[in-house]
């Protein structure tokens, strides 16, 4: 069973082909958070994580989700994240969260995707972001052997540095994710994508403009998937490239 959380389809792209290569079924870990919804999975195959690496680690909603909820099955999993550099101290943390839902570590490994972070960094343009997938397609292909194989391995930077960065990056980074900043432009349309995609179900309309209620993990669906490209945090998304991935593996 794939389980993974995706909030601009790097990490749904990636599930969608080890689900597709493994002959595995796939959960959206986003559309039962979205509900409420935690649950007992039952697998006959190892269970597979897939989730993006937001400062270090897996999102904390995802990790909770994971905490949260029941496996049965085969008692080794295997970990994929993506990312646009290093997943930091993934491997580590996400080693942790499934020991207590008692689950060990069999592979860890990692997809460079294109960046969607545009509150802080230059994202790439569609080009860019095309050449950057087709690389990432063929890493995804690579696991999903290794998968089938049975094969142990742990593709990770690690190191005392990049584990403390990863730590106070990643305590640093969930404090600061707030929605206030969000706004629609006038080029909004009303069309409601925003409030369909958001994992907390925290954004609504307002007269005929959508309105951040607050919890917020920075997943970037709204922003990244706004089909008018009308929404902004501040002014640091403005003229940035949106990057959202709708391609099927």
């Amino acid at each position: 069973m794939i389980i993974y959380f995706s909030g601009t389809g790097n990490s749904r792209y990636v599930a969608e082909g080890l689900a597709q290569i493994l002959d595995d079924k796939l959960v959206s870990a986003g559309d039962l958070i979205k509900f409420k919804k935690n649950d007992t999975f039952n697998s006959e195959k190892p269970f597979v994580f897939v989730g993006p690496i937001y400062a270090g680690r897996y999102p904390k909603v995802f990790r909770k989700f994971i905490k949260e909820s029941m496996f049965l099955g085969p008692r080794n999993a295997y970990v994929v994240a993506t990312c646009a550099g290093s997943p930091g101290d993934a491997y580590g943390s996400i080693q942790a969260d499934l020991k207590k839902v008692g689950l060990g570590v069999k592979g860890f490994s990692y997809v460079l995707m294109p960046n969607n972070y545009l509150l802080m960094f230059d994202t790439p343009s569609k080009e860019e972001a095309a050449t950057i997938v087709a690389k990432g397609r063929e890493k995804t292909i690579e696991i999903a052997n290794k998968i089938k194989n049975k094969e142990a391995f742990v593709d990770t930077p690690g190191g005392a540095k990049n584990k403390f960065m990863s730590v106070f990056g990643y305590q640093v980074a969930n404090a600061s994710f707030k929605s206030k900043k969000f706004k629609a432009t006038d080029k909004c349309t009303a069309c409601g994508t925003c409030t369909l995609l958001c994992p907390f179900e925290s954004i609504h309309l307002m007269d005929n403009k959508p309105v951040w209620n607050g919890k917020c993990t920075h997943c970037m669906a709204c922003i990244s998937a706004c089909p008018s490209e009308a929404i902004e945090y501040g002014k640091k998304t403005q003229g940035r490239n949106r990057h959202y991935l709708k391609d099927k593996f």
